[in-house]
């Protein structure tokens, strides 16, 4: 299911304290929204899958920094 990019998404992100997460000028996080970073981040673990918005949207897969927003 594709997860809306608003407020109450980006409050339940847990992307900042991801290990792979990267700080830019664009976002705090939500990638499973809004798609890959413009950063290029190197996979040091991924928290994909402990996140609120994994489970409320049914998402599959991980890495959504690198590998593109969920469908």
């Amino acid at each position: 299911m594709k997860v809306p990019l608003n407020q109450d998404t980006m409050m339940k992100c847990i992307c900042p304290g991801c290990p792979t997460f990267q700080k830019n000028e664009l976002t705090d996080g939500t990638y499973c929204a809004m798609g890959v970073s413009e950063k290029k981040p190197e996979m040091k673990g991924c928290n994909c899958l402990s996140c609120p918005l994994y489970a409320e949207y049914n998402l599959s897969g991980a890495y959504f920094c690198i590998h593109g927003a969920a469908d």
